[in-house]
């Protein structure tokens, strides 16, 4: 049986270990004095540890001092070898090992030995262009599998939920058979979410606050991902690319909720045209025609390119997409529309528009219910650390506000 002091000394071997593990990492152009500048910044992160652990320096155990031990004798910087490792040197190292295994990487996603195996993600519907690759299909849906096992690991670890379900917005129609119906249909989810007809300022709040999970995911930085839609375990799923502008990001969530909303109510004539309906859905949601005509009159020979930015920030959606919903509306003839869109083919706004972007979205509210089960000692920060896929060391850095920067500045 360990010892108190044992325990003392086990728990600041602990961070020891995760802080060589994270300075180790430091780029070499740093590390002008070789390995004593590399020693002079481990010991700058022992004071850290002290400070955090409050404890003093006579209870850091060998971990410290023999921070990469290998039972053949090849660690840093003793090459201790066999029993000259101490007990916490390899309990230490051990941690060390699946510290680096489940952590997340840019080169590769941690592994998780725990995570619970009855998750299932079905009736996925991707938003994507034609040139995405079944690779980077792949690689996509592993990390929404990663991001929603999480999610469901963190769901279950609370003993009441912690957000509400999803439910349908009431009043929507059985069968839509027509494209004009689906005005209508945006109208009605606006009015049962009591969203109003202004702009909707977070479309990933607003989704979350409704029940509906958002995942944002990194892959497919070659914008060629946008989104998807699905479900896990019955609970309504969004996934959207990060890499967009806010604008586009606003009207793949938009597009992908049209997709869950309409999921069994198309007529059989329909089918084929649901990506279509879908965007008509995304369109209306993000601004409702009522509020577009009383931004732009019933009728205009002409829009001005100001018009089109100055309500593209008003509501988060594309200027491209305003000149949609002023055709859609009758606010503008066909002949006004192919005209201006033409003008921005021509000048190569197609896939860039003017001037500023509008700002992304991100989602917090797995962060803030982590800390949130944390605060109520659901579970411990080791376990938090590992549902936000972050080394120890670095989520007791951002959970504390201590900045690593203020280690790294001492050793310089």
């Amino acid at each position: 049986m360990l010892k108190r002091i044992d325990i003392k000394q086990l728990r600041a071997g602990m961070y020891c270990s995760s802080w060589v593990n994270t300075l180790s990492g430091i780029k070499k152009s740093f590390l002008v004095n070789g390995l004593t500048q590399l020693e002079e910044i481990i010991n700058s992160g022992v004071k850290e540890v002290c400070i955090d652990t409050g404890k003093g320096l006579d209870v850091l155990p060998e971990p410290v001092s023999s921070p990469i031990a290998k039972m053949n004798g090849t660690g840093y910087p003793d090459r201790l070898a066999g029993d000259s490792i101490s007990i916490f040197a390899r309990m230490g190292a051990v941690c060390d090992v699946y510290d680096a295994i489940t952590s997340n990487r840019p080169y590769k996603q941690g592994w998780c030995f725990f995570r619970p195996e009855n998750l299932k993600i079905e009736g996925i519907e991707y938003r994507k262009k034609s040139t995405l690759s079944h690779k980077s299909l792949d690689k996509i849906q592993a990390d929404i599998f990663d991001q929603a096992e999480r999610w469901h690991e963190l769901l279950s670890l609370y003993p009441q939920p912690p957000i509400q379900p999803f439910t349908l917005p009431g009043g929507l129609p059985e069968h839509v058979s027509n494209i004009e119906q689906i005005e209508a249909l945006a109208e009605t989810v606006r009015t049962d979410w009591k969203l109003g007809l202004n702009c909707i300022p977070d479309m990933i709040d607003t989704l979350e606050s409704q029940g509906i999970m958002v995942i944002s995911s990194t892959v497919g930085s070659d914008h060629k991902f946008d989104g998807l839609a699905g479900t896990i375990n019955t609970m309504p799923l969004i996934v959207v690319g990060v890499n967009w502008t806010g604008d586009r990001q606003r009207f793949t969530l938009a597009h992908e909720l049209g997709h869950l909303l309409l999921k069994g109510r198309l007529d059989q004539s329909l089918l084929d045209d649901e990506e279509k309906l879908c965007n008509c859905f995304a369109g209306a949601f993000l601004l409702p025609k009522p509020t577009l005509i009383e931004h732009l009159g019933k009728n205009r020979h002409q829009l001005e390119l100001g018009e089109l930015y100055f309500l593209k920030h008003e509501f988060g959606l594309s200027m491209q997409g305003v000149l949609f919903r002023a055709k859609q509306s009758g606010i503008i003839t066909q002949a006004t529309f192919e005209r201006t869109f033409m003008m921005f083919s021509q000048r190569g706004w197609r896939k860039q528009e003017p001037n500023k972007p509008y700002p992304s979205e991100q989602t917090i509210l797995f962060k803030q219910l982590v800390y949130r089960a944390l605060a109520e000692d659901y579970f411990t920060e080791s376990k938090a650390a590992e549902l936000l896929g972050l080394p120890v060391v670095k989520f007791h850095q951002e959970r504390t506000f201590r900045s690593f920067e203020t280690v790294t500045d001492r050793a310089d």
